[in-house]
């Protein structure tokens, strides 16, 4: 009978803790994005706009496939409740999804809708993160003019607003757009502007990649030392750091430029380095993207160096890897290496459709970009090969006026950029010059008008500061009279309590007496008994008088300190200096009067403090 009953005993414990497993088990099965859908269906108005605010920035950060449904919903119901701004600053998310897709029609129209309520927006941060998105849209779809006209006019209502980290981005996407579209000068303080404000946001990220644009810069205007220094000095940068997804970045730059100038064995080198580097990356999407054009590149340069059953390798690898990267506007830049390898197998056909379509995106800027060199040159050879010859010369004289061109404009460039250097090496000749003869003019009429304008404006401003200080020291002084007062009151107020509890302590000991010469009940005497030795000036009281204390004598505890005062001597101290007399002293302490004398004796005694000096003022002069 025992056996059997410890055997139940077992078997209900073991059932017991299942389920608490199991319950466990399903309570942590629920994810957030779960619970906060629950807590969306109960919500309503208000709080369901701030529960689809935390839902769908959880669904970002994991990705969910529903993100888009409660981001149009986030979206409509901002706009309902007239919450204008949360609408357009949301909504950018919905617009890099639709950019991320390649529906840049979409993306456009989305914007468009956003901007349509700009008058009401309370804040031009939200207008300038919509043309910030635009000029992203142009960007991609190689219309720079267009990207850089909302890049910049982001970048002002960024800089007004005082959002410096936001403005940064549009100066740096403004410089990418000029350099591509070869707008030198501009390209240059643009990225200057973004490099200042990066730096002093200590964005050593950004620093890196508006370093690199200024080297790819410097690389394609023929300033090949200047190039070569940056990415030296970047890519140390990055090594330190341990920023993988800048070095892959870097490294697949300093590839491109290297097949381009068929320096094959250093290209080599850094394919191979970023094929360790970037599958370290982190970031899911910018691995894929480095890891995608890795491929690229590579089958680039083995197009180059004639290899084409490595380079046929590298790009069914290419075409697999598209299947699953959703970033459709990466494969425009790869037109004009898919049809390089189309026509060196032979397919001319194909060839031309994605040159073609190549072209007319670039063609669709109506400036001169770089790239349409190389794709003019590529459209002659491919009707060469077909036997149009017709057409192969017109393209090659197109090949010829881009190239005597870009020529012209690197030329142009390089000489700016010398003459700017030239120029900031004069003016600071000119800097020193100038000093060494305002110390040579000292006793001229003219320093002495000068000295005499000088001296009649720094006067002037001195009577303004003056003005300004006495009028600011007015109202601090106002302020502080009507602070000190307040913390006096309260001060007053809280030791009147103290007294009061002292006082409400006494009456209690009292009636502790009373009560234990009638009755008998030890429980009760004892709890009487406990009530009546507690300590007025609990510690909590200690902590709280001593802030208001100190708020209206905030040098004494620190005068005092040097002595080695005990706890007890301190609050003794502090009370003497409320004049308080040794009623109020011994009420608020729950001491007894003669014990507050006697303290005070011991007290003076310690510190050689003759009987008819005030204790308080003595340490405060000492």
């Amino acid at each position: 009978m025992r056996k059997e009953y410890s055997f139940n005993r077992v078997y209900t414990v073991v059932c017991f803790l299942l389920l608490l497993i199991l319950a466990t088990f399903i309570g942590s099965a629920q994810t957030k994005v779960d619970s906060l859908l629950q807590k969306l269906d109960t919500s309503k108005s208000v709080e369901k706009l701030a529960v689809l605010d935390t839902l769908t920035k959880q669904m970002i950060r994991e990705r969910h496939p529903d993100q888009t449904k409660y981001l149009h919903e986030y979206v409509d119901l901002a706009k309902e409740l007239q919450e204008f701004d949360k609408m357009a600053s949301k909504s950018r998310f919905l617009i890099q999804q639709f950019i991320l897709l390649g529906k840049t029609d979409s993306a456009f129209a989305y914007i468009e809708r956003m901007l349509k309520f700009q008058d009401k927006f309370s804040s031009e941060k939200s207008k300038a993160h919509l043309l910030l998105k635009r000029g992203g849209v142009h960007f991609s779809l190689i219309n720079y003019q267009n990207a850089i006209r909302d890049y910049d006019q982001a970048a002002n209502l960024f800089m007004k607003t005082k959002d410096s980290i936001f403005a940064a981005d549009s100066y740096f996407f403004s410089g990418q757009a000029n350099s591509n579209s070869g707008n030198f000068t501009q390209a240059i303080q643009k990225f200057e502007k973004a490099y200042l404000l990066y730096e002093k946001l200590s964005d050593f990220g950004y620093i890196q990649y508006v370093g690199t644009e200024l080297n790819l810069m410097y690389r394609r205007n023929g300033l090949d030392e200047e190039a070569d220094k940056k990415l030296k000095k970047i890519i140390k940068s990055s090594k330190e750091k341990g920023a993988t997804d800048q070095l892959s970045f870097l490294y697949l730059c300093a590839a491109l430029e290297d097949i381009k100038h068929a320096n094959y064995s250093e290209a080599k080198r850094y394919l191979d380095t970023i094929k360790i580097v970037a599958p370290k990356i982190k970031d899911v999407t910018i691995r894929s993207k480095n890891l995608y054009e890795l491929q690229a590149i590579t089958v680039l340069y083995h197009l180059k160096k004639e290899e084409l059953t490595a380079a046929h390798l590298h790009f069914k690898t290419l075409l697999n890897l598209e299947k699953d990267f959703g970033q459709k506007s990466v494969f425009s830049n790869t037109l004009f290496i898919k049809a390089l390898y189309h026509k060196k197998n032979g397919d001319y056909k194909t060839a031309l459709e994605l040159i073609k379509d190549h072209r007319e995106k670039i063609s669709s800027n109506r400036v001169l970009n770089f790239n349409q060199l190389s794709v003019e040159k590529l459209l002659a050879d491919i009707y060469h090969e077909i036997g149009n010859h017709k057409k192969a010369d017109v393209h090659l004289r197109k090949y010829i006026d881009a190239k005597d061109s870009i020529q012209k404009i690197t030329s142009k460039n390089v000489f700016a950029y010398h003459h700017s250097r030239f120029e900031t090496q004069q003016k600071e000749k000119e800097i020193i010059k100038q000093k060494s003869q305002i110390q040579q003019l000292k006793t001229d009429e003219l320093l002495n008008k000068a000295k005499r304008n000088t001296l009649l404006a720094l006067l002037f401003s001195i009577a303004l500061i003056g003005i300004g200080i006495w009028w600011y020291g007015k109202s601090k002084r106002k302020q502080l009279r009507s602070e000190l007062e307040n913390n006096k009151l309260e001060l007053k107020v809280f030791t009147a309590e103290l007294i009061k509890k002292g006082t409400e302590h006494e009456e209690l000991e009292k009636e502790y007496n009373d009560l234990s010469a009638r009755l008998e009940e030890e429980d009760s005497l004892n709890y009487l008994e406990e009530l009546t030795t507690t300590k007025i000036l609990t510690k909590d009281d200690w902590v709280l008088f001593k802030q208001k204390f100190n708020s209206v004598h905030p040098l004494f505890f620190t005068k005092i300190k040097k002595h080695r005062l005990t706890e007890s001597e301190k609050r003794l101290l502090a009370l003497e200096k409320l004049d308080l007399n040794n009623t109020d002293i011994s009420s608020i302490l729950g001491i007894a009067g003669k014990s507050v004398v006697v303290t005070r004796y011991r007290l003076r005694k310690k510190l050689n403090i003759p009987k008819e000096i005030s204790i308080v003022a003595h340490l405060e002069q000492a």
